[in-house]
């Protein structure tokens, strides 16, 4: 039987009262070494981080900036950011971080990555 994810009464009300965590909103990031760019797109209420991991280039190993959302909202997303229904296969940390109020993040189906991906 699959554990649902449930935030708490506290985060959920954080999370309604936040002003900039609306979703369906894209951002793009931009990796500091191979300057490669990838869009991703909210699908869920929730925080996404600041850097993360390069997406961009396989095998580059720099790490990606926000830009805040200031990004042509006609750009198309590869990744989304989203809340997963279920714990089942997560480990303790992915989990602390869901039910503190972040997203996870996933490529979007017809985007083939071989990029490492963090969790």
């Amino acid at each position: 039987m699959s554990k649902k994810f449930v935030l708490s009464k506290e985060t959920q009300e954080w999370l309604d009262r936040q002003a900039v965590t609306g979703h369906r909103r894209k951002n793009l990031y931009t990796c500091d070494t191979c300057r490669g760019e990838v869009v991703t797109i909210d699908t869920d209420k929730g925080v996404t981080p600041f850097m993360i991991s390069c997406r961009a280039t396989p095998g580059c190993k720099g790490f990606m900036q926000s830009s805040f959302y200031r990004c042509d909202p006609s750009r198309v997303a590869q990744f989304e950011w989203y809340r997963p229904e279920t714990i089942d296969g997560f480990a303790q940390e992915t989990i602390e971080h869901v039910m503190k109020g972040g997203l996870l993040l996933r490529p979007l189906p017809g985007w083939l990555s071989d990029v490492v991906h963090d969790a």
